[in-house]
């Protein structure tokens, strides 16, 4: 209760500090969606096109999500939405709080994680043997640390998720239902095409290794393909740090297959890819997580089909394609 009184003051004293700035921009007739990171920003946003409806990313473009400290318009814009959708897991717990002090029903709420089968974080060096970490899950296990978070980047998963925002927007607010089921047809279809064109890239390659210097949130992605990879760096989590073992593994694996193609992340400095590209004499290119967006590519437009088609196109120069 007392957080509740909290938040309404924190509504009251932000609404007259900011009644002609971001709040007054938020106010609509439709309902209010907002979303903690990219993925489900950009995936709601693609659905609810044409329609009346306020979307608003809590991370700022280009953030890092485990170091983000909510502020009290974002609690305030949480409380007060229709629907909250976040991934669910670890790197998130701020998003946790948010939903436990606003009060939020469980019909407003929707987690990315509690809509697809989840996988172990990788070990850095994965293959054929992955599948076998694949499972249903519980809505608490969705929550474990152990579960790789970033489960968008398999465009298989894509199409899943957009399905599951559909059917609730359309349960929130059946009076636009046409509108969210002909946007997710159509943008589900071009997702469609999307996964197909990986399958075609899997399929005309026996070669899938994929090669990072970089930390590897692609997990989901060489999953649903049968890539395999090798990183220095177990997982995602920006508190793990490669070891000299690990980066001699991968230099020495990448020499034997013969890589020319390193792999960065987007966001990420860079350094420990052209040392491992440079020792092997290869060049670097960078695949986009979708974690986060840069505000130049929020601006253009661009969003997850397009930046998983230049993951697509850089991962067939990999392949020698």
């Amino acid at each position: 209760m007392i957080k509740k009184i909290l938040i309404l003051f924190l509504a009251s004293l932000t609404l007259c500090l900011c009644s002609c700035g971001e709040n007054a921009a938020y106010a609509t007739d439709g309902i209010s969606i907002v979303t903690t990171v990219f993925p489900q920003y950009d995936f709601a946003r693609k659905i609810t096109e044409g329609s009346d409806v306020s979307l608003r990313m809590l991370l700022p473009p280009g953030s890092e999500a485990h170091s983000y400290d909510p502020t009290p318009l974002d609690m305030i814009s949480a409380a007060e939405c229709d629907l909250f959708i976040w991934v669910g897991g670890e790197s998130e717990a701020w998003a946790e709080k948010i939903i436990e002090s606003s009060g939020l029903e469980r019909n407003r709420v929707l987690a990315l994680m509690d809509t697809v089968p989840l996988l172990e974080n990788a070990d850095g060096h994965g293959d054929e043997n992955d599948a076998e970490h694949a499972h249903e899950h519980s809505e608490e296990e969705a929550h474990d640390h152990e579960h790789d978070e970033h489960v968008w980047t398999s465009p298989k998963n894509a199409i899943t998720i957009v399905g599951a925002i559909t059917e609730r927007l359309c349960s929130i607010d059946p009076d636009n239902a046409d509108i969210y089921l002909e946007n997710s047809e159509e943008y589900i279809a071009e997702l469609t095409t999307l996964d197909a064109d990986f399958e075609t890239l899997a399929e005309k390659n026996c070669n899938k290794n994929l090669i990072f210097g970089d930390r590897f949130p692609f997990l989901y992605l060489a999953h649903s393909y049968g890539f395999e990879y090798a990183s220095p760096f177990r997982g995602c989590s920006s508190h793990t740090e490669a070891s000299m073992a690990e980066i001699t593994e991968v230099i020495e694996k990448a020499k034997g297959l013969g890589t020319k193609t390193v792999f960065s992340v987007d966001f990420s400095n860079e350094k420990l890819a052209n040392t491992i590209a440079s020792e092997i004499g290869a060049k670097v290119l960078r695949l986009y997580s979708c974690h986060t967006a840069s505000k130049e590519d929020l601006e253009k437009g661009i969003g997850y089909l397009e930046l998983m088609r230049m993951n697509l196109e850089s991962i067939k120069t990999a392949l020698g394609e």
